[in-house]
């Protein structure tokens, strides 16, 4: 798109449609559309400028990992978890265990951790009153 001389000032229309449907067995039918209308006469000290702008994306999150992903060591997994102290409550134990398996597959560590197997502490607390 481009400009245009309207009356004393100038309008300016601006746009972008994109589709696509991703990588995934499942499509991800991702439609986007944006757009910008500007009007603007005079000068920087002595005009205006009228600005219009809308956007809009829709998309089928389809929540799946590429395969090639997990096999090449880019997504980790869990290999083990352990309580390093009971909460005293069996089934706020088991929650927690089961929060970790949850947040599973992590990404990958940095590179500049150089083992093939990172230990993570991670505390997690809950709340009684509620």
């Amino acid at each position: 798109m481009g400009s245009s001389r309207l009356g004393d000032g100038t309008l300016l229309l601006a746009g972008e449609l994109a589709a696509y449907d991703g990588p995934w067995v499942n499509p991800d039918d991702m439609r986007k559309l944006d757009g910008m209308v500007r009007y603007s006469q005079g000068t920087a000290l002595d005009g205006l400028s009228l600005t219009g702008m809308a956007y809009s994306n829709k998309w089928s999150s389809t929540d799946q990992v590429p395969l090639r992903a997990i096999t090449s060591g880019q997504i980790g997994r869990v290999l083990s978890s352990r309580l390093a102290k009971s909460s005293g409550h069996a089934p706020l134990d088991q929650d927690a265990l089961a929060l970790i398996r949850r947040a599973s597959p992590f990404p990958s560590p940095p590179a500049s951790v150089s083992d093939d197997l990172l230990t993570v502490i991670v505390p997690i607390g809950y709340d009684a009153a509620r």
